[in-house]
């Protein structure tokens, strides 16, 4: 039964490895395709313009300025430059006005203008038209970014006004023909797909392994990664596009949750409990801050969560150090798994960064935390994969040193005890036949007392391999004790066993031993029979032995049933 699970759990590993070698040059592939048509078509200027250095801006007091007939060519109004390649401005903006114009070769019927951020909600835009009015459009949300299609009588001799109920969210203000704008954003929906993709079958194989093989870790794991799934199903934009909303405090919910299950899978993974006990105490305190900033993230401000935001970063980012720590000092988790935190973390920092304009806020910063992610849980699973592995060669390791006899390297008495008596009581449920070889090395106490204790190591694992290369595959050989041996042997009658024992007396007898030079051995044997207990049957063939030491030694006698029976 265990044999069998652990081949089932061989196979699945394997699958689950060759799966992500397929998933990973899948993803890479997707990426770079992205990156080409995206990214650098973006920078081009005939394909996508970047307005964003254009826009000037104005932030209106309380409930001021809020018709655009009150913004609109009123002089007495003072729109300030954006010298930014991004739109951004500080948590405590509520309200903003911008203001760009565009040249005449700059548009067309056909172009399309859009902002590249999934979290811009309430906004409006007024576009001047020839008639001397302005034009109320609001965003379409069909779309990963919210768009409009610039009217066909827009007047580019005036400037076009946006006005926004400002939620702490970097931007940029883009324009670009139709055709390129639907290649990118069915290419970058293909991306988000992809990403989640990975991240689900991730999830669905962890969960395999994890009742496959009832590790713990692969739980914890896929917790993490259904909690990693759903933050960036959020970020994406897709629940936007399927449910209709999207917004910051559910993402810092969805981040809270994303970073107790990854401390949880730590704390599992490290084995904080007993390689760490002095951690125990801080893991239930930031598990106790993550679980309740995940309740609370749905109804405080904005504002303050963008402060739960740092503490849930301090918090990942000491466990990244404790993580390192324990990988170096100790040796425990793997490098798998270092790499991919690396690159998770990394491409957080780019985003969170780019999304508070520390840093270029571009397609590459707004991406590049999925294929990190997805490269995350894809090295975490073959992180686990093998340190499962290591642990089990290990545990297998020490389990085999527990029943084997360090001298001859053979299985001891143990062994004998707790598995070979099962196997006997098997093969006679199952009415096979099975007999029994006791074997002694004869004058062995001269040996030791001529020649040393270490001649007499010598002469032991010399006799186990010889015995050993005798016997059958099938057959069972242990140490009884001192220069004492004892092999089973399935499906084999009393006849057959004396022809292997003899065959076993004659190697050793011919054998020159170091040191020693000859040795020879006395040899026990007795077929089981169907009524009797183990007991009897040892001693049946202990007897045979015995009666090989009085017929002179260097013999092989075998102890039938009925003489035991005479005897009594």
């Amino acid at each position: 039964m265990l044999k069998n699970i652990s081949i089932k759990l061989k196979e699945v590993n394997f699958i689950a490895l060759t799966g992500i070698i397929i998933i990973s040059i899948l993803l890479l592939t997707n990426f770079v395709k992205v990156l080409k048509y995206s990214y650098f078509e973006l920078i081009d200027a005939d394909k996508y313009i970047n307005l964003s250095n254009n826009v000037e801006y104005f932030i209106p007091n309380d409930n001021q300025y809020t018709e655009i007939n009150q913004i609109a060519d009123n002089s007495a109004i003072k729109f300030e430059k954006n010298n930014s390649k991004n739109i951004y401005f500080p948590e405590n903006v509520q309200k903003v006005w911008l203001k760009l114009k565009l040249q005449d070769k700059q548009a067309s019927t056909d172009n399309i203008m859009y902002i590249d951020c999934e979290f811009i909600e309430n906004i409006q835009f007024y576009m001047p038209t020839t008639d001397g009015k302005y034009v109320k459009e609001k965003p379409n949300e069909y779309f990963i970014f919210p768009y409009i299609n610039l009217p066909e009588n827009i007047d580019f001799n005036r400037d076009i006004y946006i006005n926004s109920t400002w939620d702490s969210n970097v931007f940029n203000l883009l324009l670009a023909k139709d055709s390129n704008f639907y290649i990118i954003q069915n290419l970058l929906a293909c991306f988000y797909i992809g990403n989640l993709g990975v991240l689900l079958g991730m999830l669905i194989m962890n969960m395999i392994l994890f009742f496959s093989s009832k590790d713990k870790k692969y739980l914890f794991h896929s917790l993490f990664t259904g909690s990693l799934l759903s933050l960036l199903y959020c970020l994406s934009g897709m629940q936007k596009l399927i449910l209709g909303f999207n917004s910051n405090n559910r993402l810092i919910a969805l981040g809270a949750m994303a970073a107790s299950t990854w401390v949880l899978f730590i704390y599992s993974y490290l084995d904080i409990k007993n390689n760490m006990p002095v951690l125990n105490k801080f893991f239930k305190l930031s598990i106790l801050f993550l679980v309740l900033s995940l309740y609370i993230s749905e109804i405080i401000p904005d504002g303050f969560t963008y402060n739960i935001l740092y503490l849930h970063m301090i918090i990942v980012g000491l466990y990244i150090l404790i993580s390192i720590y324990s990988y170096f000092k100790f040796g425990m988790g793997s490098i798998y798994y270092l790499v991919g935190i690396f690159i998770l973390f990394t491409g957080f920092i780019i985003y969170i960064l780019g999304s508070y304009g520390l840093l270029e806020w571009n397609i590459f910063a707004f991406s590049i935390c999925y294929p990190a992610a997805s490269i995350e849980t894809l090295l975490f699973t073959i992180g686990i994969i093998k340190q499962i592995k290591h642990e089990k060669e290990v545990n297998n390791k020490l389990q085999l040193e527990v029943i084997t006899d360090k001298l001859t390297n053979i299985y001891n008495r143990r062994y004998f005890e707790e598995t070979v008596v099962n196997k006997i009581l098997q093969l006679e449920k199952e009415k096979s036949l099975v007999s029994m070889l006791v074997l002694d090395i004869d004058h062995f106490k001269k040996v030791n007392d001529t020649y040393g204790h270490s001649a007499g190591d010598m002469v032991l694992s010399e006799t186990a391999m010889i015995i050993k290369q005798c016997l059958r595959k099938e057959d069972i050989l242990v140490r009884w004790g001192g220069e004492e041996f004892v092999a089973v042997l399935p499906f084999t009658d009393s006849k057959e066993s004396t022809t292997i024992a003899e065959t076993i007396r004659l190697s050793i007898e011919n054998h020159r031993f170091k040191f020693v030079n000859k040795i020879t051995v006395s040899i026990g044997i007795a077929e089981k029979d169907v009524v009797e207990d183990f007991h009897s049957w040892f001693r049946r063939a202990d007897n045979a032995l015995y009666n090989a030491k009085e017929n002179g030694r260097n013999t092989v006698c075998v102890c039938y049933t009925n003489e035991i029976k005479n005897n009594s």
